[in-house]
């Protein structure tokens, strides 16, 4: 098919990679994934070796989030790797074309995939297919899943499978339950591509930083700080009360580079988020074009057609309710709205009716992620719990989601960078309740990474994390693992303060509620302090929040 020479341009071009754009912005900016180092050794140099290997990984994530370059760096390292290049198959379901020739019924996604399948096994021993956005087609998974029975999916078969929501994988699940295969023991078969965290931009961008962190010996032999296990030893620590030696690491880490991470914090990934190409863009440029934003928010509202929602009412309920600011909490009563755009005059939207919108931004998109409060912890070996009858808190995945979002619901289409950067600092600058903009964004940003720590732990999404709140709220968000060496529950509570000055009084009262509910220490996220406040055996630990995300 010409449809597939089109998309597969290393069938005849040895350099390819030199001329695709993608590829050549990765190159150019110097940012890499480290997830793709990942992929490569689980999934790829494991097919390669081992003869029974074969597997089905499926990579979620938000739209624009880079799941395609991910999938064509892959290509290339499976290439470097010794694959002739046409055992490597990509299709993607939005082709126009190939869309199209599939509902015409000229040619069905089942025996595309048995032929090139067949073909390529036959004449090379080892084949990966590429699926791009699958979910453009609702029949891929049980089509798959027939392809596995009939043993064309087997030994030395890799399919890759990306799709941008998780609410039109609930089915995909069924159907390909206990049918992922195995690779490098690795039977989880699905992923979620987050944007990438500050670190990630870190390390690839900030050479005095890297530097530092490859350098310390504080926690073992230089590179300690690169590991996941000393990563979490470190907010365990922070978490534990009266452990004063960890506030001497971190005062040593602001001396060498505080000022430095605060900068790349607050003056690129306050506007790129993990988003590569805003990242990219703002490298070479130092600015992010308004088309990263408008992308991704005019791609969220025309996706929700496909799950049975208005795109007008989501719209209307983004720019009225969930853009209030970055972080804010919120009923679903609190989110109704009466919309005057539908047929039949106006109309106020159900409580289901909203569940549905929200559904769709928080579990389909992962725009917004809902921190449910957390019950009173009872016992140190016993898992949190969550209470579902109060109010939880919303906060935003990504601060280039919430700009998206906050500004185009607003009208803003043009110089979105520059006007976002002037309300920011104006909002910083501000002594009113102006500077909730910039407070909520900060602590959007904190929160969004501490709740991806048991994620980190464990490898795979988890729902690990909420707030503390009883009858006053004592953290912004709380994440917690099993520490399998220690038998025990390690929960992380964290509280975001980034005024000028620190409110001691009421630190110290969420630090008590801290240790009575969670029998942790609070850790107090700032803008630029360090402290530890401490009163009857109460104890806050404050820390920079950008060093913070150093670790996560």
């Amino acid at each position: 098919m010409d449809i597939l020479k089109e998309l597969n341009p290393w069938w005849n071009e040895p350099k390819w990679y030199e001329k695709d754009e993608d590829i050549i912005q990765v190159t150019k900016s110097r940012i890499e994934r480290r997830i793709r180092y990942r992929f490569r050794k689980k999934w790829i140099e494991t097919l390669l070796s081992s003869p029974d290997a074969w597997g089905i990984r499926v990579i979620r994530g938000p739209r624009r989030i880079g799941k395609t370059t991910l999938m064509k760096l892959l290509v290339k390292d499976a290439i470097d790797a010794g694959m002739h290049p046409k055992a490597i198959v990509y299709i993607t379901l939005d082709n126009v074309d190939l869309k199209e020739a599939i509902e015409k019924g000229i040619i069905s996604l089942r025996k595309l995939l048995r032929d090139i399948i067949k073909s390529r096994t036959e004449k090379y021993g080892k084949t990966i297919v590429i699926i791009d956005e699958a979910t453009f087609y609702d029949k891929w998974a049980i089509t798959v899943k027939n392809l596995v029975d009939e043993h064309v999916i087997g030994p030395g078969v890799l399919i890759l499978v990306t799709g941008s929501y998780s609410l039109e994988l609930s089915q995909a699940k069924r159907e390909l339950e206990g049918r992922m295969g195995i690779l490098d023991g690795d039977d989880i078969g699905q992923r979620f591509l987050y944007p990438m965290r500050f670190v990630e931009l870190i390390e690839n961008i900030a050479q005095e930083v890297n530097e530092f962190m490859k350098s310390n010996s504080f926690f073992g032999p230089p590179g300690s700080l690169s590991k996941i296990g000393t990563r979490l030893r470190i907010f365990e620590e922070l978490a534990t009360p009266r452990n004063n030696n960890i506030l001497r690491f971190f005062e040593e880490t602001y001396d060498s580079i505080g000022d430095i991470t605060r900068g790349y914090l607050e003056e690129i990934y306050f506007y790129t988020g993990g988003f590569p190409k805003a990242i990219y863009n703002y490298i070479l440029n130092e600015k992010v074009p308004d088309e990263i934003y408008t992308s991704f928010y005019d791609l969220l509202i025309q996706d929700a057609e496909r799950f049975h929602l208005s795109p007008t009412i989501l719209k209307e309920l983004i720019r009225e309710k969930l853009t209030l600011n970055a972080s804010f909490e919120a009923t679903l009563s609190d989110l109704q709205i009466t919309t005057r755009l539908t047929k039949g005059g106006p109309k106020t939207l159900k409580v289901e009716e909203v569940e549905k919108y929200l559904y769709y931004l928080t579990e389909g998109a992962r725009v917004l992620f809902n921190l449910f409060v957390l019950e009173p912890v009872s016992r140190r070996d016993r898992p949190i719990t969550f209470n579902r009858g109060k109010p939880p808190k919303l906060i935003y995945s990504d601060p280039l989601i919430f700009h998206s979002l906050y500004w185009i619901s607003r009208g803003v289409r043009t110089r979105i960078y520059e006007t976002a950067k002037s309300a920011l600092r104006a909002s910083m600058l501000s002594n009113d309740e102006e500077r909730i903009l910039y407070s909520s964004l900060y602590e959007a940003v904190v929160c969004s990474h501490v709740v991806r720590i048991p994620m980190l732990k464990y490898g795979v999404y988890t729902e690990n994390y909420g707030r503390g709140k009883n009858n006053k709220e004592y953290a912004d968000c709380v994440a917690w693992y099993f520490n399998s060496r220690e038998n025990s529950y390690k929960i992380i509570p964290v509280e975001v303060s980034v005024g000028r000055d620190l409110d001691e009084e009421n630190l110290l009262e969420k630090a008590r509620l801290t240790r009575n509910y969670l029998h942790s220490r609070l850790i107090v996220a700032s803008r630029d302090q360090l402290a530890i406040l401490s009163r009857n055996g109460d104890e806050a630990i404050v820390i920079p929040a950008a060093l913070l995300l150093l670790f996560i």
